[in-house]
C-alpha cells in the first residue's frame, strides 16, 4: 500500500453492531409493542412480498400515527432520540482515536456507517462527528401525502452501493444528492480506498452482500449482541460464520483487549503495513 492508497476504511452496520436495535427502542419509548411489530405485523408484510426495510418504515409511520406520535419522526426528534436514548456498545466511543493511533501518522483510517436504520438517529449519536460519512433510511416531511413517507430506503444489496462510493471517494455532503455518481467510471489506480483496505463489521443477513464483496479482498467481520433473554444474535452470527469466509463471530465489545478488538487491531496493522491477506476459513 503506497502513496495515496495508504488509506483504510472501517465500515459498520449500526443496529446490533454498534448499538442495540434502535427502531425497537424507538417503538418501546413510544409505548408501541415491539414484539408484535416485528413478529406479527412486519413478518406478515414480508410474507405478502414486501421488502423488509420498506415494510418496517411503512409500519413505523403507521404505528406512530395510530398512537398520535408522528411528531417523534421529525428529523429533530429522531436526532434527539439518537443523542439521549441510545447507549453505544462498550468501547465504541474510544475506538476511533485508539485505531488512529494504532495505524500511525502515515496511514489514514476513515470510519463509515451503512445502515438500514434511520439516518437521523445515527446523526444524533455522539459518534456521528467522528465518521467520514454515514448512510441510513430517511423520511420526508410528510407534506406530500400527509404523513412522513420513506424518502431513501437502504435494502440489503443497496448497502453495497456505498462500499463503491467509499472505494471511489464519492463521500461527504457534496454527494448526498447525487445518486448516479457512484456509477461513474474511475480507474482502479485513481480510486480513493481499494476494496482490500476495507473492513466491514455487521451482525446479520442484511450485511451478507457487503460480506460477499469483501470476502476475497477486504475483511468482513461478523459480530453479535448477546441479550440476557435471547440468543438470537449469537445464533444468527454463528450461522453466517459457518457458511461464509468471515472473521468471527465476536461479541460486539469494542474495548481494547476484547476478542473483537484483538482481531480488529491485527487486521488494521496488517492493512497499514501492506501485509494483509484474508485468512482462509474452513468450509
Amino acid at each position: 500500500m503506497s502513496g495515496k492508497n495508504r488509506k483504510l476504511a472501517l465500515i459498520f452496520d449500526f443496529d446490533e453492531t454498534l448499538v442495540a436495535d434502535s427502531v425497537t427502542r424507538l417503538l418501546r419509548e413510544n409505548q408501541i409493542d415491539a414484539d408484535e411489530f416485528w413478529d406479527q405485523k412486519h413478518a406478515s408484510l414480508i410474507e405478502k412480498g414486501w421488502d423488509p426495510t420498506a415494510a418496517y418504515m411503512m409500519l413505523l409511520v403507521n404505528e406512530m400515527k395510530k398512537h398520535g406520535k408522528l411528531k417523534e419522526l421529525t428529523p429533530r426528534k429522531l436526532r434527539q432520540f439518537g443523542q439521549e436514548r441510545l447507549q453505544l456498545f462498550e468501547g465504541v466511543q474510544g475506538m476511533f482515536a485508539e485505531l488512529r493511533e494504532l495505524v500511525g501518522r502515515d496511514v489514514t483510517i476513515q470510519f463509515f456507517v451503512i445502515s438500514g436504520g434511520l439516518q437521523e438517529v445515527i446523526r444524533g449519536t455522539p459518534i456521528a462527528k467522528k465518521l467520514t460519512d454515514y448512510w441510513g433510511c430517511t423520511l420526508d416531511d410528510g407534506k406530500a401525502v400527509g404523513v412522513p413517507y420513506p424518502k431513501n430506503v437502504i435494502t440489503f444489496t443497496e448497502k453495497t452501493k456505498y462500499l463503491f462510493q467509499i472505494n471511489k471517494g464519492f463521500v461527504g455532503a457534496q454527494y448526498k444528492n447525487k445518486p448516479y455518481e457512484v456509477n461513474e467510471f474511475v480507474e482502479e489506480q485513481e480510486r480513493a480506498i481499494p476494496l482490500e483496505n476495507m473492513i466491514y463489521i455487521g451482525d446479520g443477513l442484511t450485511d451478507v452482500p457487503c460480506f460477499s464483496i469483501l470476502k476475497a479482498e477486504g475483511c468482513p467481520i461478523v459480530v453479535y449482541h448477546q441479550r440476557e433473554d435471547r440468543r438470537v444474535g449469537l445464533q444468527r452470527a454463528v450461522k453466517i460464520a459457518r457458511h461464509r469466509p468471515v472473521h468471527g463471530p465476536y461479541s460486539a465489545d469494542y474495548t481494547e483487549g476484547s476478542d473483537l478488538r484483538n482481531c480488529l487491531d491485527e487486521v488494521c496493522r496488517q492493512m497499514a503495513n501492506g501485509t494483509w491477506r484474508l485468512r482462509k476459513v474452513a468450509q
